[in-house]
């Protein structure tokens, strides 16, 4: 987390400089995950916090436009069903404009995709990326249409590219394994012999003795025949004596037995095993170009989840700062037209599912994916997906050295009247730790429904105990006063002192369950 004090955000807020700082901070290896900027040249006049001064800046902002948030729900809970069992869990993105609407006093209506929305339908965008091209024409321009950043909740995302190879773990392909050094015909001959020598062994008592007696000797010789398959030749000395007159004999299948089992078995064995090895994993980015690797996204922006972050965003921004003739600039072309899009909110549910038959759906048709491929997303999707997939998967995984593509996660409204009093809000439910243990719900949400449709199976106790724990609430509720007082203020002081009766009782509408 880095904080920047700087003369004005007006001046600044220029996406070249934001990255460029970015791309300093990575280069000594250090990437934050959030930037908070500080104006320090708002007025004139001094003024006592950070809110204050923010809110001052944004005072002259009537007029305008309000944009706010994609698909919210009236029929959703409020936030008290991620502390309750039974209860629906709404995303992030709800909890937020609940809150908020309780904090600010402000009415709304249901809203879906927004596909029909007007101008002066009000929405807040919480799924966006920013490009640099978006903050030249919407954040620095002066077109009626242009809008501002809550600087509380800047997030600047990392991005890596992961080889993935997947073998199965089941008990079919282990046994199969050890039949691999012989083909069929040998593997008979093999058992057809074994079981010749253990009936010339056992033909005296056989012929001689009672069937009780040969069945006997029959069982006693055949296990010796695969006791030195085995390399196991210390039951040799009572073959022997079961078969006095064929001395000769019995040493030759002895040798026999160790030519086979100890020798050629194992020998092929290990080349067998040698040519079941994974594919060969890349080493680099490159060579997933060179491999002609399938790579896959999972990462959406907006509602109808058809805008990739990767492809549609944070590609072309890259491809619009480097040198068209450079290598990278070559390599990312081939990565945009290549990479597959399965959209998805929850990459730990999207794993599971296509982990039984790596089947997905894409442009209406179904595909398959290969044994070996890659996932190109943040950090935080690829490794949710790679634990989806070995819930049921054996994975080898490797992750490569990243490309420097980054994007920055901010909260757009229009500059509105209502701009000031939105972001004050916003920075305090930042502030007081709320909108960061949201994040982590949102994220329990995907996992939850599976935890509690199949608790009795080992493969999600195993994966999900802690997140079960964690998710289902304690039977004695919690108080109160306890969490509102925990609650930090932005101005350092404790939440009791801080918070006004208002916002007091709107924490507690926020816990109390409904």
């Amino acid at each position: 987390m880095i904080y920047f004090i700087i003369p004005a955000i007006s001046k600044w807020l220029d996406a070249r400089n934001l990255y460029q700082v970015q791309l300093s901070l990575s280069s000594c290896g250090d990437n934050p995950d959030s930037v908070f900027l500080v104006d320090t040249d708002v007025t004139e006049n001094n003024a006592q916090n950070l809110i204050r001064e923010w809110e001052f800046y944004n005072l002259n902002l009537n007029g305008m436009l309000i944009l706010s948030s994609h698909a919210f729900s009236t029929e959703m809970v409020t936030c008290s069903s991620l502390y309750y069992s039974g209860r629906s869990y709404p995303w992030l993105a709800v909890c937020l404009h609940l809150t908020l609407k309780k904090l600010l006093n402000f009415t709304d209506s249901k809203l879906d995709d927004g596909s029909d929305l007007t101008p002066e339908d009000p929405k807040i965008f919480y799924n966006l990326i920013l490009p640099s091209f978006c903050v030249d024409h919407f954040i620095l321009s002066n077109s009626s249409w242009r809008k501002s950043v809550f600087v509380y909740t800047i997030k600047i995302i990392q991005t890596k590219v992961t080889a993935i190879s997947v073998k199965s773990s089941s008990f079919v392909d282990s046994f199969e394994t050890f039949l691999l050094p012989f083909d069929t015909p040998t593997w008979i001959g093999l058992l057809l012999s074994s079981v010749a020598i253990a009936l010339i062994v056992a033909s005296p008592k056989l012929l001689e003795e009672s069937l009780k007696s040969g069945v006997n000797s029959f069982s006693k010789a055949l296990f010796w025949t695969y006791a030195c398959l085995s390399g196991q030749f210390s039951g040799t000395g009572g073959i022997m004596r079961m078969l006095p007159n064929s001395n000769p004999f019995i040493c030759i299948s002895v040798c026999f037995f160790f030519m086979i089992g100890s020798e050629f078995y194992q020998g092929s064995l290990l080349s067998s095993l040698i040519t079941r090895a994974p594919p060969h994993l890349p080493k680099s980015n490159q060579e997933v170009v060179d491999l002609n690797l399938e790579v896959i996204t999972t990462g959406v922006a907006g509602a109808k989840m058809k805008t990739s972050m990767v492809v549609d965003g944070m590609i072309p921004d890259k491809m619009g700062r480097i040198d068209k003739d450079s290598n990278l600039y070559k390599m990312l072309i081939q990565l945009k037209n290549r990479t597959i899009l399965i959209p998805s909110y929850y990459q730990f549910e999207l794993g599971m599912n296509i982990s039984d038959s790596f089947e997905y759906e894409f442009n209406g048709s179904k595909r398959k994916l290969k044994e070996t491929f890659a996932i190109f997303d943040n950090d935080q999707n690829v490794d949710d997906f790679v634990e989806g997939l070995r819930t049921k998967k054996n994975l080898r995984v490797k992750t490569l050295d990243g490309l420097g593509l980054f994007y920055i996660n901010p909260i757009v409204m229009d500059r509105t009247w209502l701009f000031p009093l939105f972001s004050r809000g916003l920075g305090r439910i930042c502030q007081s730790g709320l909108y960061d243990r949201w994040r982590k719900y949102d994220r329990l949400g995907g996992l939850r429904g599976y935890v509690k449709s199949q608790p009795r199976r080992r493969l999600f106790q195993k994966n999900s105990a802690t997140i079960a724990n964690s998710a289902i609430a304690k039977e004695q509720p919690l108080k109160i006063n306890s969490v509102i007082s925990a609650l930090p203020h932005p101005n350092g002081r404790s939440s009791r002192a801080g918070f006004s009766n208002f916002e007091r009782c709107m924490l507690i509408l926020l816990i109390r369950p409904s």
